[in-house]
């Protein structure tokens, strides 16, 4: 019985011993390199509009390295804005996922009125107020007078001045002339209206209500500059540096600034 124990032990520590022999030499041998096939991906040429895109963002990094960021953050905030598509994928102008917003619309029509109503009556009385009685008068016209002169330059040219693409401080003057392309276009768009929409200044407004609340203030601010000279300035010399301070100084710094 005790041969037969020890026999048994002997054989348990062979095999025991060729297992351990087994697993040191599968360890110190080289594994087989066995080659790797490499998955092949199919990558979309990019269009032209997106090959554009791209060298556009890449001249705009060298003014601006954070473009991109801005960008992304821009689209973002916009991308419940953005535009139709037709069947083939292209963007359908004027015409928006959501709509022009008729609050919008609304709420800027009424600020545009309120803007308007402090150049006249508010600047004008309160203007004609600080002047001696017989220069009243002439203080509240010049108020009115603007609102008409800067109106007039604003649908020939100002808006287009400052709003249309153009070099870095002046706007292309014949893109919105009349503000052709503005309040009215001729083409019926996809949405089967007529009422051009700016997705950069305004995505969710009319592109015409847009320019009114602008030219609101084109209207005000020479309107506050006569203050400057309320009293001391012909009638005439105020309507020539308005005109020339309109041309030169606010159509191109509004041009540079949006």
């Amino acid at each position: 019985m005790k041969r037969h124990f020890l026999t048994l032990l002997a054989a348990l520590s062979i095999s025991c011993s060729s297992v351990l022999w087994a697993e040191e030499s599968a360890s110190t041998t080289p594994a087989v390199a066995t080659p790797a096939v490499a998955a092949v991906e199919t990558k979309a040429e990019p269009t032209p509009d997106e090959k554009a895109m791209a060298e556009l963002i890449e001249r705009a990094k060298l003014k601006d390295p954070a473009i991109e960021a801005k960008i992304t953050a821009s689209g973002e905030w916009f991308g419940i804005y953005a535009r139709k598509k037709d069947k083939d994928g292209n963007d359908l102008p004027g015409t928006l996922d959501k709509g022009v917003n008729t609050g919008d619309n609304a709420w800027m029509l009424i600020s545009a009125a309120l803007v308007l109503l402090m150049t006249g009556p508010g600047l004008a009385l309160f203007y004609g107020g600080l002047v001696r009685r017989k220069n009243v008068l002439g203080t509240l016209m010049q108020s009115f007078a603007l609102m008409g002169i800067v109106t007039v330059l604003w649908t020939i040219f100002g808006f287009s001045l400052a709003f249309a693409p153009g070099s870095a401080f002046f706007g292309d003057p014949t893109k919105y002339s009349f503000l052709a392309g503005v309040v009215w276009d001729s083409a019926l768009f996809a949405d089967g209206n007529r009422y051009p929409i700016h997705y950069d200044y305004a995505p969710t407004i009319s592109f015409g209500i847009f320019a009114l609340f602008q030219m609101m203030f084109a209207i005000i601010t020479p309107a506050l500059i006569t203050g400057a000279f309320a009293e001391r300035m012909k009638f005439s010399a105020m309507v020539m540096f308005s005109t020339l301070w309109l041309v030169i100084v606010y159509c191109p710094m509004a041009h540079m600034v949006w």
